[in-house]
């Protein structure tokens, strides 16, 4: 019965690697959570299981278990780097979602980011609201649409400012302001 216990936490083990690694976050999350029941707590279990945790965007119950791995462990590389993660996607959850301002996937192309763009900007656009006789509230709400998905284009047609938004690093300070006030 312990041989068939452990080949099982093994199989879902690698089960959860293998839908984490895809970003499959619903069956990660599922797996995920079945592997630390049958496994014995190690940090090996609960690192992956805070991985599932952050792909399906649960923050805070990842920070708890990334702590919890450091607190037992204070020089796991892998804990520390996956809390500071954590951290930041938590703090950027709280903020503008560009994804979801443009309404497109996390994993869009160059091409439908494009198009997405292109076809919000059709709608929201203040010249073409004005056009359709909209008013005053309708067109004042329409341009701060047409900012909001002007900015995560911005950000998530350059390849590198896009790495950075998905590493929830901030993208929106101007380089080189390092925030002393200059002078």
């Amino acid at each position: 019965m312990l041989f068939r216990s452990v080949y099982k936490a093994t199989l879902l083990r690698d089960l959860c690697t293998c839908h984490t690694r895809l970003n499959e976050a619903e069956r990660a999350h599922e797996v995920c959570g079945k592997h630390t029941q049958h496994d014995s707590g190690s940090a090996a279990s609960k690192l992956l299981w805070a991985e599932a945790l952050v792909l399906n965007a649960l923050y805070e119950e990842a920070i708890g278990v990334y702590t919890a791995v450091v607190e037992a462990d204070e020089h796991s590389q892998e804990a520390r780097k996956g809390l500071d993660q954590a951290r930041k996607l938590l703090k950027r959850s709280k903020e503008e979602d560009y994804y979801k301002v443009l309404n497109v996937s996390r994993t869009a192309s160059a091409r439908e980011l494009k198009k997405a763009y292109h076809k919000l900007a059709v709608q929201f656009h203040p010249d073409k609201v004005a056009e359709r006789g909209a008013t005053s509230e309708e067109r004042e709400a329409a341009e701060l649409q047409f900012k909001k998905m002007a900015a995560a284009y911005e950000v998530l047609s350059d390849e590198d400012k896009r790495a950075k938004y998905d590493a929830g690093e901030d993208v929106t300070a101007n380089p080189g302001d390092d925030g002393d006030g200059g002078g």
